[in-house]
């Protein structure tokens, strides 16, 4: 089966009503996965991801609450209508997932995993009947295109626990599943996303911001200024999110701004501006703020819908709201939904986890992972 993240959710948000109309239409729901409330099902959901039909949602191993199933997999195979928990895949007991994939048709499926023992990949190209596992060093994150040509996984070390990482590469080869190629020399430490083809792929790596790929993964380059992205080339680059084509990309930065770029990536411009709200957008602060702070981001397919997500605290306490941000034109203007997650934690880490929309032509849902508070979604 695949996994893909969706990034940790934080963000800066000034106080707002919710707004009736435009793309909301109902209220936020918790999602309920084979009859149960997903909250109860796992404590920290570390991904939600898919196109089309085909979702996958994974969790996290969480040894505090040891009543609930550890690692778990679900898969929805009708846009996120109904949940069922996936029984074939390896959830050893202290096993952490870390990201997954999914091709549009549910075909091609990777997911990483990190276990006591060792971190593996899981690929299958036949639906998920079968998987083929390969032993790496500290995995993070998983992509697969549509058709299965570009499968890639990041990993944060090399082996000699020197904090050095690198990318994983299978390409032109949609039936092999056993990674073993290694391209880039960077510090590939977070999750992978990319098009619908696997020709524009980032990846979040820590320390050396977002590295970018337009040739299938084969070589990567970090965005700079250059790109416009104002030299802002640290960990508090969070998350990001590219559209099927690859033509618009959205980058979220905690302690920073938002970016958009609607040129297949060559020049990035920023969404938010300081101090003033643009476009229904607030600024940011920083990641470690108990004030507010931005987080994870998600796209369509066509790239016309954007959400954004994150907090805006109250009295000090982190977490007291938290809100998603959502476009219906491309990014220039936005609104925003409310969600209630009742935390009271000061660990900006350990709150929301990733979103994704379900996209079958017209996303009509969005679904936001959360750490420890189970899975919402949002009507359009």
């Amino acid at each position: 089966m695949a996994f893909s993240s969706i990034s940790t959710i934080h963000s800066m948000i000034n106080k707002k009503k919710n707004v009736s109309g435009g793309p909301f239409s109902g209220s936020v729901q918790l999602l309920s996965m084979d009859g149960q409330d997903s909250r109860s099902i796992s404590s920290t959901w570390m991904s939600i991801n898919g196109t089309g039909n085909y979702l996958i949602a994974v969790s996290y191993y969480d040894s505090a609450r040891q009543s609930l199933p550890k690692s778990v997999s679900y898969l929805s195979t009708n846009a996120g209508s109904t949940w069922s928990r996936m029984t074939s895949t390896p959830t050893n007991e202290g096993s952490n997932f870390r990201q997954a994939s999914i091709s549009r048709d549910g075909r091609f499926r990777l997911y990483t995993v990190n276990a006591l023992e060792s971190s593996q990949t899981f690929s299958s190209n036949d639906y998920g009947t079968n998987y083929t596992s390969s032993t790496l060093y500290t995995l993070q994150g998983a992509f697969v295109s549509d058709d299965g040509n570009v499968k890639l996984a990041s990993s944060n070390s090399n082996g000699s626990f020197n904090d050095s990482g690198y990318i994983y590469r299978i390409y032109n080869a949609p039936t092999e599943n056993t990674f073993s190629a290694r391209v880039g020399n960077q510090m590939a430490r977070g999750p992978i996303k990319g098009s619908s083809n696997g020709q524009y792929v980032m990846n979040q790596s820590g320390s050396q911001g977002m590295q970018f790929s337009t040739n299938y993964g084969a070589n990567w380059s970090q965005l700079t200024q250059t790109n416009g992205l104002n030299g802002s080339t640290n960990s508090n680059m969070v998350d990001m999110a590219i559209s099927g084509d690859g033509q618009y990309m959205i980058i979220s930065g905690s302690g920073y701004k938002l970016w958009k770029t609607s040129n297949y990536g060559t020049i990035w411009t920023t969404i938010t501006a300081s101090n003033t709200l643009v476009n229904g957008l607030p600024n940011t602060s920083t990641y470690t703020s108990t004030t507010n702070t931005w987080g994870a981001c998600t796209i369509s397919k066509t790239g016309q819908y954007m959400s954004v997500a994150g907090y805006f605290n109250e009295g000090g306490t982190f977490g007291t709201n938290v809100y998603v941000f959502v476009s219906s034109d491309y990014g220039s203007n936005w609104i925003s939904k409310q969600i209630n997650l009742n935390s009271t934690s000061t660990d900006p880490a350990l709150q929301t986890s990733t979103m994704s929309y379900n996209d079958t032509g017209v996303p009509n849902k969005i679904f936001i992972a959360t750490y420890g508070q189970g899975i919402f979604y949002i009507d359009f």
